[in-house]
This record gives C-alpha cells, sequence and structure tokens, in this order.
C-alpha cells in the first residue's frame, strides 16, 4: 500500500496539441527525426513541411492527472505554428530529418528528404526567414534515409549521411566540400567536438553498423566497434557519446579514451532509434572538460510508441519493466527533444501531435523524493519514510519482556 502510493504522488504532467492530420505523416518510414530544438525553439516536420511551433501551457491549477502508471495528455492553452521549408510533394521528396542550431542571435533550421536534397533556412530571433539555401546530394540516386546536421562551431557547414549509399557528404553553403565513404550502414550522425591532445576540433560522430566513427572536414578520425547489433540512434554531451539501437542496451563511451564507461540494459521493448541525455544542473553539454554526463537518459522508438527514462550510471539502475519509468503516446513516434536546461521532453507521433512530458525524470517519483532516492523498480523495498513507520508500529505491537 505504501509503495502503490508513493508512486502515484508523480509531479510529471503530460500535454498533447495536434499541429496536422494523420495523413501528412503516414509516409514516414523506419527511421526518422523529424523533431528538434534550438534556443527555446521547437521544430517539427511533416512528410513535406517543416513549421516552427509556440505552445504555452496552461496553469497548473488547470492540468488534469489521472492516478496511475499513465499521465493524462491535457490539452495546450494556444498552439501557434509558422511554415518554414517545403519540400515536393512526390514519391521521393519525403522529409526524414530536421536539425537546427543558433549562431549569434540568428537559428539556421535544415530538412533533408530521401534523396538527400536539404533545405537550410535562416531566421532572425523575432522567426523572419533571413535566407534560404538548398544542397542536393551528388552520391544518392536511390531514396533511402537521409540525415542532414550543422557543423556547431559553424552552421556553414553541413553533413548529409545517406544509409542507401553508404556516405557522408560535407557542404559549405551549398557547394560540396568532402565526400566520405563508410565501411558500413550508416543510422544516424551528429555534430558534436572530438578531443585531440592540443585542442577539440569540430567533428560529425555516426552510427556505422555496430560501430561509432568519427569524422573532420578534413579526415577520417577514428572507428569503434560497440555492439553486437547495428546502432540506431547516438546522442553527445561534451566527450561523452550515448548510442544505442537493435541490441536495446544504450552504451556511454568517454571519447579520450573510446572506453565504455556505463550502460542501461532493456531500455525499451523494441529498438531504440531515439535518444538523448537528461539535464543535470550546471552541466555544460559544449564542455569537452567535465568529467561526467548527466546519469539520466531518455529513450524511444519510431517502430513502437514507447518512451522511457533511466540511468547509465552503474550506481542507479532503473528497470523498463516498471510503468511508471515509461510512457506510451496513441502510435509511434517520429521524433523526441529534450527542452533546453531542463528534462522536459517533447515528442512528435504519426498521428500528428505532438507531446510535451513536464518533468518526464520524475515519472514515478514523489514530490519531495529526488530520482536518484527512488526504490529499485520492480522491488518491493518500501520508501524510506514508511521504513520508518512500519518499524514502529511494529515495535509497538511487540510484547514487553521482563
Amino acid at each position: 500500500f505504501f509503495f502503490s502510493q508513493h508512486l502515484t504522488m508523480a509531479s510529471m504532467f503530460v500535454h498533447r496539441a495536434e499541429l496536422w492530420p494523420a495523413t501528412d505523416s503516414r509516409r514516414a518510414a523506419k527511421f526518422v527525426h523529424r523533431l528538434c530544438q534550438a534556443a527555446g525553439q521547437l521544430y517539427a516536420a511533416s512528410d513535406h513541411q517543416v513549421k516552427s511551433c509556440q505552445l504555452s501551457k496552461k496553469p497548473k491549477a488547470e492540468l488534469v492527472q489521472i492516478q496511475g502508471a499513465i499521465p493524462f495528455p491535457n490539452a495546450f492553452a494556444s498552439v501557434a505554428t509558422q511554415s518554414l521549408a517545403a519540400h515536393a510533394r512526390t514519391a521521393n521528396d519525403v522529409i526524414q530529418s530536421v536539425d537546427a542550431c543558433q549562431q549569434g542571435d540568428d537559428r539556421w533550421v535544415i530538412s533533408c528528404d530521401h534523396l538527400g536534397k536539404a533545405i537550410i533556412t535562416r531566421q532572425d530571433p523575432q522567426g523572419a526567414i533571413l535566407s534560404t539555401v538548398t544542397t542536393i546530394s551528388q552520391t544518392v540516386k536511390q531514396p533511402g534515409f537521409c540525415k542532414s546536421v550543422f557543423l556547431p562551431s559553424n552552421p556553414a557547414v553541413t553533413a548529409t549521411m545517406s544509409t542507401y549509399h553508404r556516405s557522408v557528404e560535407l557542404f559549405e553553403d551549398d557547394k560540396l566540400i568532402a565526400t566520405h565513404y563508410l565501411q558500413d550502414t550508416p543510422r544516424d550522425i551528429q555534430a558534436g567536438w572530438y578531443p585531440q591532445k592540443d585542442q577539440a576540433v569540430p567533428a560529425f560522430f555516426i552510427a556505422e553498423g555496430c560501430s561509432v566513427c568519427a569524422i573532420s572536414k578534413e579526415a577520417f578520425l577514428h572507428r569503434e566497434p560497440v555492439s553486437q547489433r547495428p546502432l540506431y540512434c547516438l546522442d553527445l554531451h561534451g566527450r561523452f557519446i550515448a548510442c544505442a539501437g537493435a541490441e536495446r542496451t544504450v552504451s556511454v563511451l568517454d571519447t579520450r579514451s573510446w572506453n565504455v564507461v556505463g550502460a542501461w540494459r532493456s531500455a525499451l521493448k523494441y529498438a531504440v532509434s531515439l535518444l538523448s541525455f537528461g539535464h543535470e544542473a550546471g552541466s555544460d553539454p559544449s564542455s569537452i572538460e567535465q568529467a561526467t554526463a548527466p546519469s539520466m537518459l531518455f529513450t524511444g522508438s519510431t517502430t513502437d510508441s514507447e518512451l522511457s527514462a533511466g540511468y547509465w550510471a552503474r550506481t542507479q539502475k532503473i528497470s523498463r519493466h516498471a510503468e511508471e519509468r515509461g510512457y506510451r503516446g496513441e502510435s509511434r513516434w517520429l521524433g523526441m527533444a529534450r527542452e533546453q536546461d531542463s528534462n522536459n521532453v517533447w515528442a512528435l507521433s504519426t498521428s500528428g501531435h505532438l507531446y510535451l512530458l513536464e518533468n518526464f525524470d520524475r515519472l514515478g517519483c514523489s514530490t519531495e523524493a529526488q530520482p536518484a532516492e527512488m526504490a529499485v523498480a520492480g522491488s518491493k523495498r518500501l520508501p524510506p519514510a514508511d521504513d520508518e513507520l512500519l518499524q514502529g508500529e511494529q515495535a509497538q505491537s511487540r510484547p514487553k519482556t521482563s
């Protein structure tokens, strides 16, 4: 009784809004990344259109949460969208990925379709479109999963990855400057910093087959085998990389030594294809000098409707089988993004709904306890306060002896 009551005292709320009808997302394939965030601005993509989204929540006094494992989705107070890049409505121009970054006061957004065609949109702080640039892949001849990302130090430099052709093309504005061919099939690409002896260099990290590899504008840097089965997704925090895939185990690597420093096993029921580090106070995701990364991870699957939260650190373990650590939507996910400087998680579904899981790390926790203080999920151990109460009652009921 005490344990079940403790778990339902969650401070997490779920918000939901419909961005477009489900028919606008029906052509999403197995691997898609259609949701991202930069400088507090959220970007979502349907099959052919990228939109910037501004949503405001209702006051907490008006929010409703059903007692139990699955919180009730609340409607947003207001939803405003602005259309950005539009891809042609043809058989091969289906958007596969969207990425965003900020330099100075301006925001940059890039969307990529089946054939490696990427549209880069630059916005000012008020949201006005300043310029639009299109890059076209020179190697992609057959439709397949393609993803484009920005170089962190220079948004003018982008990389477009092709799963079908096993290639990564680097562009500066709309000019092709380098092409890298890989040994195995790539399924995700992220931009970050590669630590070297003297300094860190901007680089692209790729989930290539069962390995993680790193490339720069000039050369191939490193390849590290990680898993026995293919990797589907990556996330970066400083010099640490989290990667996961068909094995359903999230591994965290330190790029200075390329050792696995921790793992979270059985993160989801199906393959992990969406991944994000959590937020911790004082942690800077762009600094490679930090000794560790946030211990919490968020995972999702583009073949299922499950999102989950858990720990990779060896001192903190939470099983996926505990319902209080996961959330299921009404359809499979197309993308996931963590809100900056918080553990609020955004997720986009194939039905056209945008979800906000407010304080996702607090799901299953009481309002007073911290996530690290939770009992291991699935165990019958009572919370510390309830243990003391039970021991006190047992002590009073014992017969006194002389």
